[in-house]
């Protein structure tokens, strides 16, 4: 096991995304505490109350009662969250939404693979990213992962 402790948030509606996530999770060679919450009004409730916020934050977009952009924003909004190494953990996402994302402070999109291996995949070389301290807001750098970045490698396809 690795020395790598994160603390990581996961904000899903779907229970059984939930569920393979924290599988993959499990499986990595790191040391990670995870926390679930399952819609955006729980994300913002935990953020402002917790004593130590995480050191990543994968949010999906659609979820009910505060949807991820709303988050997103009201995230971006608050001083004290406004660093938050955010991941968006989502389906396929509008274009015109996806441009927009970048702006907004995220710098990961993961578009949510259909298998466990890419879901692992994926989350390894986030957390490899992050632990090397290429993940910060303030790089503001977007990458969206998806099939095609296994094959092709992995790539900054939206950069300011």
């Amino acid at each position: 096991m690795s020395t790598t402790n994160l603390n990581i948030l996961l904000a899903d509606d779907d229970t059984d995304d939930c569920e393979l996530f924290e599988a993959a999770i499990n499986e990595l060679p790191h040391s990670i505490d995870l926390t679930i919450v399952n819609n955006g009004k729980q994300l913002i409730d935990h953020l402002n109350f917790t004593k130590s916020l995480p050191d990543l934050l994968f949010l999906d977009i659609n979820m009910p009662l505060k949807n991820g952009l709303e988050c997103l924003l009201e995230i971006r909004q608050n001083p004290k969250l406004n660093d938050l190494n955010i991941i968006v953990f989502s389906t396929t996402i509008a274009g015109h939404t996806l441009d927009n994302l970048y702006d907004y402070g995220v710098q990961y999109y993961l578009c949510k693979p259909d298998l466990f291996s890419e879901l692992k995949k994926s989350l390894e070389k986030i957390i490899t990213l992050s632990t090397q301290q290429f993940l910060t807001y303030k790089n503001r750098k977007l990458i969206q992962l998806s099939r095609e970045d296994f094959t092709m490698g992995f790539s900054n396809k939206f950069q300011k």
